[in-house]
């Protein structure tokens, strides 16, 4: 998973549709030496994910991570945090 638009902080705003509409676009899959190609079957392909975030408010982070990750082929992706 890669950052590929830095959005403004979520802490800034307060409306979950703001949020929600900020966190749109901002992941990518990405291969990088700790992950194969997630365009290749040999990726993530039928694949448990596990996210973590440090702060759950509106879910938006959450929301668009796991997008990503399952249009590029993951089965299940699952999240975690430590706060709401």
């Amino acid at each position: 998973l890669r950052r590929i638009k830095e959005p403004v902080p979520q802490v800034e705003m307060k409306q979950r549709g703001d949020r929600l509409q900020n966190m749109e676009g901002v992941f990518s899959s990405h291969d990088s030496q700790f992950m194969p190609d997630l365009s290749r079957a040999e990726g993530i392909h039928d694949s448990s994910i596990l996210l973590f975030d440090d702060v759950f408010t509106t879910g938006a982070t959450m929301r668009s991570a796991a997008n990503v990750l399952k249009r590029a082929g993951a089965a299940f992706v699952w999240g975690i945090t430590m706060a709401r």
